[in-house]
């Protein structure tokens, strides 16, 4: 259990096919040779890595931590688990590329509240171990070829929340493999009555691209934005939702398209709901109305349309909470009322029992001597 608190400190070579080179395993497989005959895994680093190294530090100094259990949880990946510190990988094939990984480190990182708390830890390691184990006998069907998907909408939909929620590696081998899932992402063929197909295919598209928006920096996203936008567009045709419908007229109004009034319009619109994230949404819009407005990207009718829309959330949700209020101050009356005729049922009960007589006691064995202690006549009938 303690040695699941381990944390792996890696370097790594992702290798990557390109022109006039051979393929990436052909690279790796090589490069692994020359390292076994003696070649620093720095030096192979600076020959083979695909990857850009940091503003801050040369590729080769760059390391990643993982956990144990990470590493024991993908399948891809478990094999350096097994590693100790100077140790190098055999040829990995993930979703970031073909991989030669060398163990730096290892640091044992228990909890402070382990001995506390070691039930809930051996629970939590039971789960995980669980859950690898599962992953690894997919990995196995899907690998084996056992796993046979006749929608491929479905099928991207998986692999893609497969490659975000178990994927590791650096942020560069992170963006390289969701760049080559987007390159190879096969569209759906539609077919007669199949409409789960392609909505399935456009969430895994848009689920991709926003990991790669998230990740990238300012000159980055101009690259990606028109992607970003059409992404949103194609999934909010199918669904729609007032958060991610702002953050298509944010990238709209980067973009200068006067389509962002028509979208805002539509996020007015579609927001029913008169609680904090309505509220909030609500002042959203105004907000940005008036970013369009001063930015001339909107028209009269399309700014007369908003408004209005503000206007009725503005006056149901008066209305609302009119009626929420009137309800409560019904049901505090109601309280009151039931409180006091409880209480006066327990006074009520109180002097009816103080009012009734007090049961006559029975009488005593000396009750039945006569004065002077004389014993009495006998009783009518009984000869005692």
């Amino acid at each position: 259990l303690k040695e699941s608190f381990d944390e792996f400190v890696l370097k790594t070579i992702r290798f990557a096919d390109k022109p006039g080179s051979p393929p990436a395993a052909e690279q790796a497989k090589k490069a692994k040779e020359e390292i076994t005959k003696g070649k620093m895994f720095e030096d192979a680093i600076d020959q083979y890595s695909a990857d850009t190294a940091p503003p801050d530090k040369k590729l080769r100094d760059v390391t990643i931590n993982i956990p144990r259990r990470s590493l024991n949880a993908n399948p891809m990946l478990k094999p350096v688990a097994g590693l100790k510190p100077g140790m190098i990988s055999e040829v990995l094939s993930t979703p970031q590329g073909v991989l030669l990984v060398k163990v730096q480190a290892i640091n044992r990182n228990i909890p402070a509240d382990f001995t506390q708390q070691e039930a809930k830890y051996r629970r939590e390691y039971i789960d995980q171990l669980a859950t690898g184990r599962l992953i690894e006998e997919r990995e196995k069907k899907r690998s084996a070829n056992l796993i046979t998907w006749n929608d491929a909408g479905l099928k991207a939909l998986f692999e893609a929340q497969v490659l975000l929620t178990e994927s590791t590696g650096t942020p560069e081998q992170m963006r390289k493999g969701l760049e080559n899932f987007l390159t190879n992402m096969k569209a759906p063929t539609l077919k007669d009555g199949d409409i789960f197909s392609q909505p399935a295919f456009n969430m895994a598209r848009y689920m991709v691209i926003e990991q790669l928006w998230r990740s990238a920096n300012k000159t980055e996203k101009e690259g990606l934005r028109e992607k970003f936008v059409e992404a949103l567009g194609l999934v909010l045709e199918e669904s729609d939702d007032a958060g991610m419908r702002m953050m298509l007229v944010e990238q709209l109004i980067e973009m200068k398209s006067e389509k962002a009034g028509d979208e805002l319009l539509k996020a007015s619109e579609i927001n029913t709901s008169f609680g904090n994230m309505g509220e909030s949404l609500h002042n959203q819009i105004n907000t940005t109305l008036d970013i369009l407005k001063r930015d001339q990207l909107i028209s009269a009718a399309t700014i007369t349309k908003i408004e209005e829309s503000q206007k009725r959330w503005q006056t149901d949700r008066t209305e609302m909470l009119a009626e929420l209020a009137q309800d409560k101050k019904a049901r505090e009356e109601a309280e009151k009322k039931m409180e006091a005729e409880r209480k006066a049922a327990e006074e009520q009960a109180k002097k009816d029992a103080a009012a009734k007589p007090a049961d006559k006691p029975a009488p005593s064995s000396s009750d039945l001597v006569a004065p002077g202690g004389a014993t009495p006549a006998p009783l009518p009938g009984t000869g005692r």
